[in-house]
């Protein structure tokens, strides 16, 4: 079974500081109009990173770095987890400067541009890994889990640590 959690990066002008902020989960999926169905969100985190100090300077180093990453991706699955992180520092960079340069728009759009293809790319390789699975592959399967490895090198990333679990219960 795979149990992963959905990362979302809520917008530092929507929260409060000094106060109480309330995360509100809403089922739009199902129409108020018909039958209730039953459903629950469970085992939320919520991390708390401190921004650092405005520098756009920095932020333009990010965003060359990331750039440059994002324009290897190809060559080394690496570059992509490194194109994201480095799209979102980027961003972090400025995120308290009160009126954002247009690097703002472009790191933040760019990381959810990327963040988008490396997804895309861990559904595919989660896919092929459990289909691996259901005809007993398991060559394969453990193939793949080390590639998906490669695509997350960082080893406090949760699905790092997941994937190396399944390594673990295939030996």
């Amino acid at each position: 079974v795979w149990e992963e959690g959905q990362e979302l990066i809520l917008p530092l002008d929507g929260l409060e500081e000094n106060e109480f902020n309330t995360l509100t989960f809403d089922n739009t999926m199902n129409p108020s109009d018909g039958p209730p169905e039953d459903w629950a969100v469970r085992n939320v985190r919520i991390v708390e990173e401190a921004l650092p100090e405005p520098d756009a300077e920095q932020a333009q180093q990010y965003f060359a770095l990331a750039k440059d990453d994002w324009d290897k991706r190809l060559i080394a699955p690496e570059n992509l987890y490194n194109a994201c992180k480095r799209f979102g520092l980027s961003r972090d960079y400025l995120e308290r400067i009160e009126n954002k340069p247009p690097l703002y728009a472009a790191a933040t759009s760019r990381a959810r541009e990327c963040r988008g293809e490396l997804n895309a790319t861990w559904e595919k390789l989660k896919f092929t890994f459990i289909k691996a699975l259901e005809f007993k592959q398991y060559d394969k399967a453990k193939g793949t889990l080390y590639q998906a490895l490669k695509y997350f090198p960082d080893k406090s990333d949760p699905k790092h640590r997941m994937i190396k679990s399944k390594i673990s219960d295939l030996e």
